[in-house]
């Protein structure tokens, strides 16, 4: 179960702000907990690990699922339907698929993590977004 569009949006926005404060050129969402906060989706295989199963990268223009072969189709079918997100695959028997798959989409320079963000990625998450469960964008006028 994916969030509605304009949440995921809004939140991908947030990340982008955190992107330029800190003067990168990407974050790697690689937490579950963070994952799930970001799309809605379930990124777990094994719930006793924080990592995901998958990882979602936030760059400045553009959002990446960062996915083993054996994950890809299970994410995309019932976990993010809808959100605008680049599938971007790796076989799973590759020991450095999913870093090459991130150099690929961003090339050189800093890519930080939301774990080793830590506090920092965590302050995005504190606030509500602007979209209420039934779609509608409260606290707007109406008129």
């Amino acid at each position: 179960m994916a969030w509605l569009e304009c949440e995921f949006k809004e939140k991908v926005e947030r990340i982008r702000h955190l992107i330029v404060k800190e003067e990168s050129k990407a974050i790697l969402i690689t937490s579950q907990t963070n994952f799930f906060w970001l799309t809605g989706g379930r990124p777990y295989i094994n719930t006793v690990l924080e990592k995901a199963c998958a990882e979602i990268l936030v760059t400045e223009q553009a959002v990446y699922l960062i996915v083993n072969n054996i994950e890809a189709d299970r994410l995309c079918n019932e976990e993010i339907v809808g959100l605008p997100i680049e599938k971007v695959t790796y076989n799973w028997w590759e020991p450095k698929g999913a870093q090459d798959k991130i150099r690929e989409c961003v090339g050189d320079g800093e890519v930080l993590t939301d774990t080793n963000l830590g506090l920092k990625f965590s302050r995005i998450r504190w606030d509500l977004t602007s979209v209420g469960d039934d779609g509608d964008v409260p606290f707007l006028s109406q008129t």
